[in-house]
């Protein structure tokens, strides 16, 4: 995600309730245009793309009212670029 974006997901304890987390998890690396650390953040802890883009710039110290001036992208398999709001939530994320 390019735009906005940040992430989280540190290790916890090796019991098999963390081990069921880690498999039902869905990771990807995000970053924000212009910080130079790519981060990670679990797509399976949200449900839209609200709480989403309310999760990232809480990561990034920024104005929930500034939200609209950051675009949610992805790059897909091919390279491509796309906004991420261009895909239902539950198609792609669910």
């Amino acid at each position: 995600m390019n735009g906005c974006g940040g992430g989280g997901g540190g290790r916890s304890g090796s019991s098999s309730n963390s081990n069921q987390y880690y498999y039902n998890s869905k990771f990807v690396k995000v970053k924000m245009e212009g910080v130079g650390i790519a981060r990670k953040i679990d797509l399976s802890l949200h449900q839209s793309f609200q709480t989403l883009t309310d999760s990232l710039m809480d990561m990034f110290d920024k104005c929930q009212m500034d939200s609209n001036n950051y675009k949610l992208t992805y790059q897909d398999r091919d390279g491509d670029w796309l906004l991420a709001q261009d895909v239902p939530w539950r198609y792609n994320y669910d």
